[in-house]
């Protein structure tokens, strides 16, 4: 009789430790039935990622700004609270999040592995229905058995149990296996999509120069936040970025203007306003900031003279109040030299050094109209592209066809200083002064169609141009 008693109080122990009732919503179940062992658990939010936790004053999910971590060395049960059901666990409140569970026996590890906790659904005591009308997460009890005796340790949720060294788990997946029922319906959710409108996790914004803070200010879903400033926004949605500095001229007494250039080291990016959208492999939006070199951009006569007009695109150029970047050609019209100034409304400015086509999918182009025509005392004289020039702080290259009309090259600044020139050659004009003079080295013949043939020498080149209307007019038969 006595040995009855004996074991059935031992039943009756195991019984008791075995189907003991969670008291929160994560639960740690210590079976020990032979050797007494401390158990250690270590709760951690993952690094990189995000918490959050409900203010049960305002009824709004709350950010968690400071990375979740608890540590427990315990012989018996403990057990977490989820947020919104806080009261009767032994830890408190376990935020929603991604959290690492690694378990010690006697401080020699054991186990561990990760659950996504970040569902707002798992959350609460009431029925709470899917899209479809399922019910989610009843129960909504997680229990982790540890094993100490043959060092096992499994995660359940309702019927459903899985190895805790099993891949990474989520809460709507585990729960996603339950099959019994109970008063409400099958707890078998296959296609469940965990709910996370209200996670808002922080968006860092921030101008920079040389990787500090620039100052400033930025912009996300228009609101303002100073350089530097954390604002909060859903990830896995588009959302409206901007700096609403252009440029920082002067910058702290410098002398030197920089000008924005990219995003978060991406080249491609360079807007100064888009739509980004976010993830966690992009939460950080800081705004790069370039200095600006002097450069020069022209069109003259072989014979002397500018005469304005050369292309342009800088793919950084604003070109409104709205901060429009077209990234097109613009022509230069200006009678001497043109100084790049990035902006529409600048006079000062320049150009950023160093981006090749080569290793750069952003740089700057010119190109040039193979034929333009100028008014000289009011008439009407065409010129002839003959090429391009540079110093030796500016270097060309040909990227793809030329467009019609036109000779296109990439241009690269490699130099404060740096100068580009589109020569042209000007109709009857030459560097001889008496290439048109009595008697000269001109050459007039006339076809049997009538129409008139000229050829004389400029710049080391002889050109032919022929006349259809007696000499009125004239045209390049040399063109190219």
């Amino acid at each position: 009789m006595k040995y009855f008693i004996v074991w059935l109080v031992i039943i009756l122990a195991l019984v008791e430790k075995s189907y003991a009732q969670p008291n929160g919503e994560l639960n740690f179940h210590i079976y020990n039935t032979i050797s007494p062992a401390t158990v250690t658990i270590a709760v951690q939010q993952v690094n990189g990622t995000d918490s959050w936790t409900w203010n049960s004053y305002s009824n709004k999910v709350r950010y968690n700004p400071t990375p979740y971590s608890r540590t427990i060395v315990t012989t018996s049960n403990k057990s977490f609270d989820a947020p919104k059901s806080e009261g009767g666990s032994s830890e408190g409140v376990l935020p929603w999040g991604k959290m690492s569970i690694t378990i010690y026996l006697d401080g020699i590890y054991l186990k561990s592995n990760t659950i996504d906790f970040r569902d707002e659904n798992w959350s609460t005591n009431e029925p709470m229905l899917d899209d479809s009308g399922d019910e989610v997460y009843l129960p909504h009890d997680v229990v982790i058995d540890i094993y100490v005796d043959t060092q096992i340790v499994t995660i359940n949720a309702g019927d459903y149990t899985v190895n805790f060294e099993s891949a990474d788990q989520t809460i709507w997946d585990l729960f996603s296996h339950v099959t019994w029922k109970n008063q409400y319906s099958p707890y078998y959710l296959p296609n469940y999509t965990p709910y996370k409108e209200n996670f808002l996790p922080p968006v860092f914004l921030q101008n920079r120069i040389n990787s500090a803070n620039a100052g400033g200010t930025l912009r996300l879903n228009s609101m303002n936040y100073n350089s530097g400033d954390t604002a909060l926004a859903a990830y896995n949605a588009n959302h409206a970025i901007e700096t609403n500095n252009e440029r920082f001229a002067n910058y702290q007494g410098s002398g030197v203007t920089y000008k924005h250039n990219n995003w978060r080291n991406v080249p491609i990016d360079d807007s100064l306003k888009r739509t980004v959208y976010l993830t966690d492999n992009n939460k950080d939006q800081f705004a790069n900031f370039t200095s600006l070199s002097p450069a020069t951009v022209k069109a003259q006569l072989i014979e002397g003279g500018t005469i304005g007009e050369v292309e342009l695109r800088d793919p950084w150029y604003v070109s409104d109040t709205n901060n429009t970047q077209p990234n097109t050609f613009f022509p230069v019209t200006s009678a001497s030299s043109y100084t790049p100034t990035g902006k529409y409304s600048q006079t000062t400015g320049g150009v950023f050094l160093g981006f090749d086509p080569t290793t750069s999918p952003v740089y700057y182009s010119v190109r040039a109209p193979l034929i333009k025509n100028l008014t000289i005392s009011g008439q009407t004289v065409p010129t002839v592209f003959t090429g391009w020039s540079t110093n030796s702080y500016a270097t060309l290259q040909q990227v793809g066809n030329n467009p019609s009309g036109y000779d296109q090259k990439a241009v690269v600044f490699t130099n404060s200083g740096a100068a580009v020139t589109a020569t042209y050659h000007g109709s009857l004009a030459s560097t001889v002064a008496t290439a048109m003079s009595q008697p000269s080295q001109k050459k007039i013949a006339r076809g049997n169609t009538g129409d008139y043939f000229l050829t004389y020498e400029s710049a080391g080149k002889i050109w032919v141009e022929y006349s259809t209307n007696q000499g009125t007019t004239w045209q390049f038969a040399n063109a190219n």
